[in-house]
């Protein structure tokens, strides 16, 4: 008899054991998830800065000129926008 009782202590600590572990695993998880995310929104706006930034002096003239920013727009980032959708 006092084995069936000592089977059922070592099965609910085995329980909370495994559900201690599921958590910690869904938590590890999320983190990464979270870091990421992050990292691929720091890169993709460090990429967008470091285009801008090429043609910043193009943009400029072109304002200059008295071109529409909707014309700027397109002109400078029309080819990176339809490589960006296909991909």
């Amino acid at each position: 008899m006092t084995t069936l009782i000592e089977n059922q202590v070592l099965l609910s600590s085995q329980k909370a054991l495994i559900n201690q572990i599921y958590s910690l695993t869904i938590s590890i998880g999320m983190l990464l998830i979270i870091a990421i995310l992050i990292t691929a929104s720091l890169l993709i706006m460090l990429v967008g800065d470091i285009y801008i930034a090429q043609y910043q002096q193009f943009m400029i003239l072109m304002r200059a000129l008295g071109y529409a920013n909707w014309q700027i727009q397109s002109y400078a980032f029309g080819a990176v926008a339809i490589f960006s959708f296909l991909a």
